[in-house]
């Protein structure tokens, strides 16, 4: 091998960074795949409510996806409060595993007896 060229293993390639839609999108493949109820929660109003709204076997649950070491805004973590105190849940993900443990912690829960 010529020496102008390293060896194939010494290249590094470095891997671009998730970001928050590469994130949501395998989260909401995931869910899909799994027979979740998976829409875009967009409100007019209010722009700080959760990314989806997601309903697996009667329980109704609000994602919001950030990138890794992303942060809420403050009108978010309001938000996500005055839901929470209404008996929402809603739970941030950074991290594909993280979303696909909870997911089964959901499912692992069974039908909904109010659905």
């Amino acid at each position: 091998m010529s020496e102008d060229f390293p060896a194939f293993e010494t290249i590094n390639t470095p891997q671009r960074q998730l970001l928050e839609r590469d994130i949501q999108a395998a989260c909401v493949r995931y869910a899909r795949s799994r027979g979740t109820y998976a829409r875009k929660f967009v409100s007019t109003a209010n722009r700080s409510v959760p990314d989806y709204l997601m309903i697996t076997m009667g329980w109704v649950w609000f994602p919001e996806f950030k990138k890794p070491k992303g942060k809420l805004t403050p009108g978010q973590e309001e938000e996500h409060t005055l839901m929470r105190k209404a008996g929402g849940e809603v739970y941030v993900f950074s991290d594909i595993d993280e979303f696909k443990k909870a997911h089964a912690a959901i499912e692992e829960r069974g039908w909904h007896p109010a659905a």
